[in-house]
């Protein structure tokens, strides 16, 4: 077990803006980031990050919490991982448990699995057997050297069928667990085990955390089957959710603020190796919606630059779509004829640096490449329809316009050709509460607002637990978040935000707690603010609930099992119905 004061200690050395600008392109805006939220598709920021109150959250889905809590919802970490994580990257030394790795959680086993199968390539790679593999064909022919090699962890799984199955069962992993990391399969006719990949030079795929999550693998020699085999879709890896190259290259599109996207894994490695570091690589595919959402948090712009041939033409018009509706603009790298980005960057960065500067608008280079071929009437009515369906992708109103009159100028078209049906309404983030979740209206305001203001001074908590308990407090949810308040400050004597909703195990208390925290408190007297909150609660509580209001919190006490609330709000009932029918009833 990790110690509560490592925990707290990690979480105090670690700016939660810095963490989350690691995987979200963030902007500042006063006091906190903002950015899109990666948990949900948006094309309006609504994910806000508060370096003073070191949580986050998304005021479209209700995600948030803070640096632990990120990790493991966006990486899918567990909290010791998350903790360790953290650590490591601020130079906190944490006691290693002495676990067995067979005795790992499922998504652990997976993470070791890759680890150890990566260590398996890499040292074949460095064998005798491989000495031609790495001499002749990655540093002559590929132009690779020994830096790149090391840091893009280049392997080879040989030709055997149950190397790395042999291999990892010395490191307690169990052929079950290779299988369900796709690094195995299981040949029913023999009853045994056998390795996915062979014969093969092997790309570890990495994901945010710089963790390998997949591995891309080119085959070696003339044998049949396909050129290239990847992963299979694991509990890991999801091939239309990640993007090669960027966890190395995040930083560098953040600050150019545009990536460049090309095909292959070379093509990415042969670009870097030239200085060209703001690549992502979309692995043979055409760009996913997820894929482009992915990039959008990091760049405004993308240059797509695949190959010169009619495939990486079609492969640019298929990626065209994901992007736009990421709210990216898209520009495209137009290679020599007989060229691709690989052969482009071994010719030097500066031979890449000038066909960027020559890169066309994507509408500019799609009615080039329309017009450089003879098109009749119905073809040409075609085009106008594609463009005018991606251009109701652009969110914003006047890039949709330019983008259209563009269009139709180019074309030689009527504007109202390319503008008609498009949707011109701004997407607006849902709610992140309904009304129904806060009780009646008038207790909303005031009760929201009191257990926001304690979240921001928990040393004032003890102060309102002897005015008002929790169940003094209407709304189901807020009734439930103010007695964890009280049970923590009895526990602790008043925690920060980020650490009490760190503690928090309901995820809808938490997605609570974490909107509650977000308001600013500025006032130089809190006491006589919260004396304030707690004159209001009573004032309100006064003006009693009506009769109808007091029977439905009766069958929720009841629905509940709380029988001591629903004798008292029984006996209230009774003495309210009793009270009317002496007020009506005229005396004799």
């Amino acid at each position: 077990m990790i110690s509560e004061e490592i925990i707290e200690q990690v979480r105090l050395n670690t700016d939660i803006a810095d963490l989350i600008g690691s995987f979200v392109k963030l902007r500042r805006r006063g006091r906190n980031s903002i950015g899109l939220c990666p948990f949900h598709q948006e094309k309006t920021p609504s994910f806000s990050v508060s370096s003073e109150k070191q949580i986050f959250h998304c005021f479209g889905c209700s995600k948030g919490g803070n640096v632990y809590s990120f990790l493991m919802e966006h990486e899918r970490m567990s909290f010791p991982e998350s903790v360790r994580f953290l650590a490591a990257k601020a130079g906190i030394a944490i006691p290693e448990e002495r676990t067995d790795p067979g005795r790992k959680e499922e998504i652990e086993n997976l993470f070791y699995a890759h680890e150890i199968a990566n260590q398996f390539f890499r040292e074949n790679l460095r064998s005798t057997r491989f000495k031609s593999l790495l001499n002749d064909y990655l540093i002559k022919e590929r132009g690779l050297n020994e830096e790149i090699i090391e840091k893009f962890n280049l392997g080879v799984a040989p030709t055997g069928w149950r190397g790395l199955v042999e291999f990892a069962v010395k490191k307690n992993i169990a052929p079950q667990i290779l299988t369900k990391a796709g690094l195995a399969g299981y040949a029913e006719n023999k009853r045994e085990y056998y390795d996915r990949f062979r014969n093969r030079l092997m790309i570890p795929i990495f994901n945010l955390s710089d963790r390998v999550i997949a591995f891309g693998g080119r085959a070696l020699g003339d044998e049949t089957g396909a050129k290239y085999i990847n992963s299979p879709e694991t509990a890991l890896y999801s091939k239309s959710r990640t993007l090669y190259g960027l966890n190395l290259n995040r930083n560098d599109i953040r600050e150019q603020g545009h990536a460049i996207v090309v095909e292959g894994y070379f093509d990415l490695i042969s670009l870097w190796k030239v200085g060209i570091r703001n690549v992502v690589a979309s692995s043979g595919t055409a760009f996913t919606p997820e894929q482009g959402r992915l990039l959008a948090r990091f760049a405004s712009n993308a240059y797509l630059f695949f190959d010169a041939d009619s495939a990486g033409i079609k492969a640019a018009i298929r990626s065209v779509d994901s992007l736009y509706n990421a709210g990216m603009d898209v520009k495209v790298i137009k290679a020599p004829a007989g060229d691709d980005p690989d052969t482009v960057a071994r010719r030097g960065a500066d031979s890449v640096r000038e066909l960027l500067k020559s890169s066309q608008t994507y509408l500019r280079f799609r009615v080039g490449e329309f017009r450089s071929q003879t098109r009749d009437l119905v073809e040409t009515k075609d085009l106008i329809a594609d463009l005018r369906e991606l251009s109701s992708k652009i969110t914003d109103s006047s890039l949709r316009e330019l983008f259209q009159r563009e269009s139709a100028d180019l074309l030689g078209v009527n504007i109202s050709q390319l503008s008609g049906g498009v949707n011109k309404t701004e997407p607006t983030p849902s709610a992140p509460l309904s009304d129904d979740d806060w009780g009646e209206r008038t207790m909303k305001t005031i009760e929201a607002e009191l257990v926001s203001f304690l979240l921001s001074h928990s040393s004032l908590t003890g102060r309102a637990a002897k005015t008002i308990n929790a169940e003094h407090i209407q709304s189901d949810r807020l009734r439930n978040l103010y007695g964890e308040i009280l049970s923590s400050y009895e526990k602790t004597g008043g925690q920060k935000a980020a650490e009490f909703i760190g503690h928090l195990e309901d995820d809808e208390i938490r997605k609570t707690a974490t909107f509650l925290a977000t308001r600013q408190w500025r006032t130089d007297t809190p006491g006589d603010t919260l004396d304030d909150y707690l004159n209001k609660m009573l004032e309100v509580r006064v003006e009693k609930p009506t009769i109808k209001k007091l029977k439905e919190r009766l069958k929720e006490a009841e629905r509940a099992g709380d029988n001591n609330s629903a004798a008292k709000l029984a006996a209230e009932i009774y003495e309210r119905l009793k009270a009317t029918e002496s007020v009506e009833t005229p005396s004799g």
